[in-house]
């Protein structure tokens, strides 16, 4: 006060719903033009516009943060879980918990012998058309793709889900969408590359284990247990009983009239003992969301 020669002085809070966030203050060397009572009210007054101002400017950087934080995370983590992370409910440590899901496994058929005809820039432009319509109808339908292994997707429904029969629903309305998807598809990688996809779908329900795994410098979120191996294995079944998309004798269960059943079969599963019952969905009879293109919905090709 005295080396700055101040002779009048008004300090004010900067105050939001009883939040200070910090202080203006205004100060005069003019002894003659000393600040009032009137001078404080009009102060007062602009502090507060000020404080509303500084308050929004907080608001916009962290919700820019926080847009930043979640898109960032949407690349490894699946959509409920970096929610999770993003309210302190969920830690990014090494560790699982387990939980009901839905485990879908699809893989293109014959990829391997059909890449080694072809230039590879033509195998990574098909691939990145083919996921880029596969991901989408797993998305929209409430799943998460826990890991591309190749041409293969492991996708996990249920993170988010109330009850198994809904998780179940899920997944197989994203894999009929896949199947309506990858028929326009078709159409665009037949006149590009003059070859076609063909793809299998596995579907199956349990109890898993989801977690982050791996080492402290390498994690990956993922799902692990008998109920991802068994979907895998139901994937590669379609191959033999011939048809699209497979699903267990649970999820049948839990689906009853929900779905459109066609053939099936008892087929025994590499590495399994005794015969799995599985049977193939031709269709839904509940209305799925607007977003999941089905059989026989056009819409345009990437």
């Amino acid at each position: 006060i005295v080396s700055l020669k101040i002779r009048s002085a008004m300090t004010l809070p900067l105050v939001v719903e009883d939040e200070i966030l910090g202080l203006l203050q205004i100060d005069t060397p003019d002894r003659s033009r000393a600040f009032t009572k009137d001078d404080l009210e009009l102060a007062l007054a602009v502090t507060q516009f000020a404080a509303m101002a500084l308050k929004n400017a907080n608001l916009n950087k962290k919700n820019e943060e926080q847009a930043t934080i979640k898109s960032n995370l949407m690349r490894f983590l699946p959509g409920p879980v970096v929610q999770q992370v993003l309210d302190g409910q969920l830690d990014l440590d090494l560790g699982g918990r387990t939980c009901h899901g839905t485990i879908l496994f699809s893989d293109i058929i014959g990829f391997t012998r059909l890449s080694e005809t072809m230039h590879p820039e033509a195998v990574i432009t098909m691939m990145n058309a083919y996921f880029s319509r596969m991901v989408p109808c797993i998305q929209g339908n409430a799943g998460s793709v826990d890991k591309f292994m190749g041409d293969g997707i492991m996708a996990i429904f249920g993170l988010e889900r109330a009850t198994a029969a809904e998780a179940c629903r899920d997944a197989v309305a994203a894999g009929l969408g896949m199947l309506g998807s990858l028929r326009e598809l078709n159409v665009y990688i037949s006149k590009q590359f003059d070859t076609e996809f063909r793809i299998g779908i596995g579907v199956h329900v349990g109890s898993v284990i989801i977690g982050e795994m791996g080492h402290p410098q390498k994690m990956q979120f993922t799902a692990i247990g008998d109920v991802v191996n068994i979907a895998s294995r139901i994937e590669s079944a379609t191959k033999e009983v011939g048809v699209p998309l497979l699903v267990s004798a649970e999820v049948r269960a839990l689906l009853g009239d929900d779905v459109q059943w066609g053939v099936s079969q008892r087929v025994n599963l590499k590495g399994k003992t005794g015969e799995h019952l599985l049977s193939e969905v031709t269709g839904l009879n509940i209305e799925v969301p607007e977003t999941t293109p089905l059989p026989g919905v056009t819409t345009p090709v990437p």
